[in-house]
């Protein structure tokens, strides 16, 4: 589309002219200036005065219409689901203002949303002035903004702080992620906030373990900082830079003497380093310069592959009902009444602690799903979480659905775990893989390839 080098490490502004047919809409990465229109076309101007890097050029054009819901924040998606975007995405103003609390001034001008068809393969995607979300946000009850959350992070960390290169991407994802629950705290409000943003980092553990287990402990692409001559930066993409990444900012933020101390230091980092593409090293000499006294081992932190050297000690009583749901839940003690009192978060929680115990059997599956019918849950992350469970337990029944799941949406949260899940499931592996073959023009291409190179892992 343009001439540029296709790398984080250099940034540029830029102004664009798109002409579309009508009732076509263009939106891009940044502000819209005007709109002209002709008899059968109309021409949008746009400028990004900040200087950006290559990845986050973004132009959208479609039969897409916009809701504003708050003076810089305005909704996009296809005209027959603007309402539920609206109403799903309603609070994004004040978690734009919560972040402004935690990192500092937004420089953006503008933060819109734009919520693309189900194929999208990422939760988002954090183009500035023009956050790309997927469809399997729209829970109907808010449940799962907490991704809205962190796009908005990255307005700070990624976007205005950016890695040199994918060798240092933890410093976009681990840090934002890290943003991301300081901004979850400061919405929950200081009685609940810190545990609310510890319980976020005990969950997403899991995945970090998941991943880990997926590559192998000792394989190089689990160190925060990886070397990625000759690899595919697709291929060496996970959870481990965020949350791996988040985790080690968490025991920093510890050794520095908690929030109080660490909060205006983040403030720091960002400022000074704003507009700037960066390595780990830049960040390691500035935290030596601000705690000299702190002793920290660099090297392991940032080059030993698998779990991270320490596991801070979260507070986990946000987690201690889901925890003991999931214990009585894994013995065949079900109680309507305890799962009415589960918010979608904890039943979440729950259902991914779940999915850690191994005697499971496939009568407590039956009896769970006749239950709550979590296989026909309009909550993504629920039906996520229990796909899984029912595929570990190998309960037959949940098959088709799980097919139909990942078939219908293209996240690669969600479609490569199943699919992994149901290749290594002997009864139904090349069922699974049929299903994929006759669906697979439906994929982005990187989610195509990936799943495509996760199927010759299962042949070999």
């Amino acid at each position: 589309m343009v001439p540029c080098q296709d790398t984080p490490g250099i940034k540029v502004t830029y102004t664009a002219e798109i002409t579309v047919d009508k009732p076509l809409v263009a939106v891009m990465s940044a502000v819209s200036v005007k709109s002209e229109e002709k008899d059968a076309t109309t021409s949008y101007f746009f400028e990004q005065k900040i200087q950006i890097p290559a990845y986050l050029l973004a132009l959208v054009v479609g039969d897409i219409v916009s809701q504003d819901i708050s003076p810089k924040v305005r909704v996009w998606s296809e005209r027959e689901n603007i309402e539920d975007c609206a109403r799903e995405f309603e609070d994004t103003g004040a978690i734009l203002d919560a972040a402004v609390e935690v990192a500092g001034e937004y420089v953006w001008g503008r933060y819109d949303l734009l919520v693309l068809p189900p194929s999208f393969p990422y939760g988002g995607m954090e183009n500035p002035c023009l956050t790309f979300v997927t469809p399997t946000l729209l829970a109907g009850d808010k449940s799962l903004v907490n991704v809205v959350a962190h796009e908005i992070a990255h307005s700070w960390t990624g976007n205005l702080v950016t890695n040199a290169n994918w060798e240092h991407f933890w410093l976009n994802e681990g840090f934002t992620v890290f943003l991301e629950r300081k901004i979850l705290a400061k919405l929950a409000g200081p009685k609940d906030g810190e545990a609310v943003r510890q319980a976020a980092h005990l969950l997403g553990l899991n995945s970090l373990k998941y991943a880990i287990e997926v590559f192998g402990k000792d394989n190089p692409l689990t160190c925060l900082k990886v070397d990625l001559d000759d690899v595919d930066p697709d291929d060496a993409f996970s959870s481990v830079p965020y949350e791996k990444g988040s985790t080690f900012l968490f025991y920093l933020e510890t050794l520095v003497g908690g929030p109080s101390v660490f909060d205006p230091f983040l403030r720091s980092y960002i400022a000074e380093h704003a507009f700037k593409s960066i390595t780990s090293e830049v960040f390691v000499n500035y935290f030596k310069a601000h705690f000299p006294s702190v002793a920290v081992d660099w090297e392991a932190w940032l080059k030993t592959p698998g779990m991270p050297l320490v596991i801070p000690d979260y507070d986990d009583s946000m987690q201690q009902k889901s925890i003991q749901v999931a214990k009585a839940w894994s013995v065949g003690e079900i109680s309507v009444d305890v799962w009415k009192s589960l918010s979608s978060k904890q039943v979440i929680a729950t259902l991914t602690l779940l999915h850690n115990y191994d005697n499971i059997t496939k009568d407590i599956i039956g009896q769970l799903e006749s239950a709550f019918n979590f296989g026909e849950s309009k909550n993504s992350e629920i039906l996520f979480a229990w796909c899984r469970v029912c595929i570990k337990a190998r309960y037959d029944k949940i098959v088709d659905r799980a097919l139909q799941f990942v078939t219908t949406q293209g996240r690669m949260k969600f479609v490569r775990p199943i699919f992994r899940d149901l290749f290594a499931w002997d009864k139904f592996k090349q069922y699974a893989i049929r299903v994929f073959e006759d669906n697979k023009d439906f994929y982005h291409n990187i989610c195509r390839s990936m799943v495509e190179k996760d199927i010759l892992a299962a042949k070999a």
